[in-house]
Protein backbone atom coordinates (compact mmCIF):
# COMPACT_ATOMS: atom_id res chain seq x y z
CA UNK A 1 0.00 0.00 0.00
CA UNK A 2 1.11 3.61 -0.59
CA UNK A 3 -0.59 6.32 1.29
CA UNK A 4 -1.09 9.88 1.39
CA UNK A 5 0.77 11.22 4.51
CA UNK A 6 -1.26 14.39 5.15
CA UNK A 7 -4.99 12.33 5.05
CA UNK A 8 -3.45 10.12 7.08
CA UNK A 9 -2.43 12.51 9.66
CA UNK A 10 -5.80 13.96 9.40
CA UNK A 11 -7.17 10.18 10.08
CA UNK A 12 -5.25 9.86 12.90
CA UNK A 13 -5.89 13.50 14.24
CA UNK A 14 -10.12 12.27 13.83
CA UNK A 15 -9.14 8.94 15.35
CA UNK A 16 -11.03 7.18 12.10
CA UNK A 17 -11.32 4.01 11.61
CA UNK A 18 -9.81 1.61 8.93
CA UNK A 19 -12.73 2.33 6.77
CA UNK A 20 -13.41 5.87 7.02
CA UNK A 21 -9.89 6.37 6.20
CA UNK A 22 -10.44 4.48 2.92
CA UNK A 23 -12.87 6.87 2.66
CA UNK A 24 -10.95 9.92 3.04
CA UNK A 25 -8.80 8.16 0.05
CA UNK A 26 -6.22 7.58 2.95
CA UNK A 27 -4.45 5.15 0.06
CA UNK A 28 -3.07 6.08 -3.00
CA UNK A 29 -1.47 4.78 -6.26
CA UNK A 30 1.31 3.25 -5.33
CA UNK A 31 4.60 5.70 -5.97
CA UNK A 32 2.39 8.64 -5.86
CA UNK A 33 2.17 8.67 -1.39
CA UNK A 34 4.49 8.96 1.25
CA UNK A 35 6.40 4.98 0.68
CA UNK A 36 9.81 4.77 0.03
CA UNK A 37 9.54 1.69 -2.57
CA UNK A 38 12.68 2.45 -3.68
CA UNK A 39 14.44 2.57 -0.26
CA UNK A 40 12.60 -0.34 0.59
CA UNK A 41 13.26 -2.71 -2.23
CA UNK A 42 16.95 -1.53 -1.65
CA UNK A 43 16.65 -3.23 1.93
CA UNK A 44 15.19 -6.26 0.75
CA UNK A 45 17.84 -6.95 -1.90
CA UNK A 46 20.62 -5.89 0.96
CA UNK A 47 19.40 -8.47 3.60
CA UNK A 48 19.02 -11.39 0.72
CA UNK A 49 14.96 -11.20 0.84
CA UNK A 50 13.70 -14.04 -2.45
CA UNK A 51 10.45 -14.70 -0.54
CA UNK A 52 6.78 -13.07 -1.80
CA UNK A 53 5.41 -9.91 -1.25
CA UNK A 54 2.02 -8.56 -1.92
CA UNK A 55 0.78 -5.31 -3.21
CA UNK A 56 -2.34 -4.04 -2.10
CA UNK A 57 -4.55 -1.11 -2.33
CA UNK A 58 -7.27 -0.47 -0.60
CA UNK A 59 -10.56 1.65 -2.14
CA UNK A 60 -14.41 2.18 -1.23
CA UNK A 61 -15.96 0.14 -3.63
CA UNK A 62 -17.48 2.52 -6.32
CA UNK A 63 -15.79 5.65 -5.08
CA UNK A 64 -12.49 5.69 -6.94
CA UNK A 65 -11.47 8.79 -8.91
CA UNK A 66 -9.04 6.38 -10.83
CA UNK A 67 -10.58 3.23 -12.50
CA UNK A 68 -9.17 0.27 -10.48
CA UNK A 69 -8.09 -1.62 -13.58
CA UNK A 70 -5.82 1.96 -14.44
CA UNK A 71 -4.93 2.30 -10.91
CA UNK A 72 -2.99 -1.17 -10.84
CA UNK A 73 -1.67 -0.49 -14.42
CA UNK A 74 -0.38 2.63 -12.78
CA UNK A 75 0.99 0.95 -9.80
CA UNK A 76 2.78 -1.75 -11.75
CA UNK A 77 4.39 0.19 -13.87
CA UNK A 78 5.98 2.40 -11.24
CA UNK A 79 7.16 -0.88 -9.32
CA UNK A 80 8.44 -2.34 -12.28
CA UNK A 81 10.34 0.96 -12.48
CA UNK A 82 12.03 0.73 -9.11
CA UNK A 83 12.93 -2.61 -10.50
CA UNK A 84 14.60 -1.89 -13.14
CA UNK A 85 15.91 1.23 -11.99
CA UNK A 86 17.38 -1.14 -9.14
CA UNK A 87 19.36 -3.48 -11.68
CA UNK A 88 20.64 -1.01 -13.52
CA UNK A 89 22.45 0.46 -10.11
CA UNK A 90 25.98 -0.64 -10.25
CA UNK A 91 26.63 -2.70 -7.60
CA UNK A 92 28.32 -1.83 -4.00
Amino acid sequence: KDVDKKILEEARRKKLNFEQAIEEKVFTIIGQGSIDFPGLFKLLDKNNYSGWMVIEQDVKFGATVVPPAESVAASLRYLHGVVRDLEAAPAR
